[in-house]
């Protein structure tokens, strides 16, 4: 099987997971800070995967500017989900006066983010952020066990640690197979990250929503 193809059927059942867990979680939980924000996320996400399955399969047929401009939304997509992950954190968890710091900061980091990502011809930059992501939730997630203990621990522990390993893979760019590539198995751990996620919206958090 083409490796482009692969990757392609791969991004297709990642978008429609993400999609139906937003559409599962919005439904149940929607007054949730928490949920409310994870709900983008994996809008976003499925936004990604469709765009960039898209482009797996269509970029040799379409000139470079137009196969430049649809990657270009695809990575817009993905500093969103990043962006809306971590204000799922940063919102439910008892942050008081320095909410308005971490909303600021995630915007600069999307800044930064999206300055790299549209000028260097590679996706380095979206498992960078991804992973500064991460380690952003996991620290905020460190801070609310002690004080107000308001989030999830378990299953966004589960969540960090799995996309953690899906930017391993991806970075790695280790192949099993021609179809077996680095971008499916990328793909394969982050619907299993997904799921983590999603646990812990439907779970809920504690903390109330701003006023």
């Amino acid at each position: 099987m083409n490796a482009e193809l692969a990757t392609a059927l791969s991004d297709a059942p990642l978008a429609l997971l993400a999609g139906g867990l937003a559409w599962h979680l919005g439904r149940r939980a929607k007054p949730r800070p928490l949920a409310r924000y994870l709900v983008t996320f994996l809008v976003a996400v499925a936004i990604s995967a469709a765009l960039g399955g898209g482009w797996h399969v269509m970029r040799a047929t379409l000139s470079s500017a137009l196969a430049a401009s649809w990657w270009t939304l695809t990575l817009v997509a993905i500093g969103v989900a990043d962006a809306a992950l971590l204000a799922a954190f940063a919102t439910a968890a008892g942050l008081g006066l320095h909410r308005h710091l971490a909303t600021t900061a995630i915007l600069v980091k999307l800044g930064i983010y999206l300055a790299f990502a549209l000028t260097l011809d590679s996706f380095l930059p979206a498992v960078a952020d991804q992973l500064g992501t991460l380690v952003a939730g996991l620290a905020i997630l460190a801070w609310d066990r002690t004080h107000e203990a308001s989030l999830p621990a378990g299953p966004l522990l589960a969540g960090i640690g799995l996309a953690i390993g899906s930017g391993v893979v991806q970075a790695g760019g280790a192949d099993l197979t021609a179809w077996l590539n680095h971008n499916v198995l990328y793909h394969l751990v982050a619907m299993a990250a997904l799921i983590a996620f999603w646990r812990a919206g439907a779970s809920g958090s504690t903390a109330r929503p701003p006023a």
